[in-house]
């Protein structure tokens, strides 16, 4: 006869090996999501401080770039003649910088040189500004216009202008454009400031901007007059051409000698291999040392 106190033993000691084996399974599977949650927060802590960084990086480039925004958008020519600089105004200027591992790749623009869409609208119709766009932007394959502007001629309200390149520009699948693609699309065109500079526009903005709002004909006397003495200022460029009263008029309130409005593109790469960043903050002048800073970022 076997004994019972022999099998009650044997069952607690089966118990015991079999809770203990289960508390170990337990212990395990804590230990291991402790560890993910570990891993996960310390993988987020990380990407703050490089976010973090990231910024501040940015912030510095930004402040660095708007307060030497004379010297870094004027170029070095000099005069034949007189050998002093002439100060002569420049579209577009670049430059990297290396700053915790990251690289800094800054196009500098000067908004005043470009077409802004929304003087176009003022003086134009939807046909009219599509032609603009098709144009002066620099657009890519896949890339479309689909700012829905009405049919008939629109001399929008202040609300409804143009203020984010999402207004503007989409890809066909409707999904807004990659940043990039952004930055090379619209170096000719703008969405702030509406002046035109005289000393840093190319022929072509020159000549759309003066189209728009005198015709074809005027346009191209004042773009030949531009060619014929490239130092004159505004008064005395319009001075030597044949202009109505209303042209005249016309034409100063959209042209100037200075810029108003600066632009700012900075993409941020990682050697540890992260996506790129980009941000875009245009300065936007409005007058009397009146600006506003307009800032996306992707």
């Amino acid at each position: 006869m076997k004994s019972l106190k022999g099998d009650r033993s044997r069952r607690r000691s089966g118990f015991a090996l079999v809770s203990t084996l289960l508390l170990i399974a337990i212990t395990g599977v804590l230990l291991v999501s402790y560890s993910r949650i570990s891993v996960q927060r310390s993988i987020h802590v990380i990407r703050q401080a490089q976010d973090t960084r990231t910024r501040w990086a940015t912030a510095s480039c930004q402040r660095l770039v708007f307060e030497n925004l004379d010297e870094l958008l004027t170029d070095g020519t000099v005069d034949q003649i007189t050998n002093k600089p002439l100060r002569k105004r420049r579209a577009v200027a670049t430059a990297t910088i290396e700053l915790n591992q990251e690289l800094l790749t800054m196009l500098i623009a000067d908004e005043s040189a470009k077409l802004d869409l929304n003087l176009v609208i003022e003086y134009s119709d939807a046909r009219e500004t599509r032609q603009c766009i098709d144009k002066l932007s620099n657009r890519e394959s896949g890339i479309t216009d689909l700012y829905p502007l009405p049919p008939d001629k629109r001399r929008g309200p202040k609300d409804q202008a143009l203020e984010t390149w999402d207004q503007v520009f989409r890809n066909l699948d409707g999904q807004p454009v990659a940043p990039d693609l952004l930055m090379n699309s619209t170096s000719r065109l703008s969405c702030w400031g509406k002046r035109i500079c005289l000393g840093s526009a190319s022929d072509n903005v020159l000549e759309e901007a003066c189209r728009v709002i005198v015709g074809s004909l005027t346009a191209s006397q004042v773009v030949s007059a531009r060619r014929n003495f490239p130092n004159a200022n505004l008064k005395d460029l319009l001075a030597g051409v044949s202009l109505t009263d209303q042209k005249r008029t016309a034409l100063n309130s959209i042209l100037g000698n200075n810029s108003v409005s600066q632009s700012l593109w900075i993409s941020v790469h990682s050697s540890a291999g992260r996506r790129t960043r980009y941000s875009l903050t245009v300065r936007e002048g409005f007058g009397d040392g009146i600006h506003r800073l307009n800032c996306f970022a992707w």
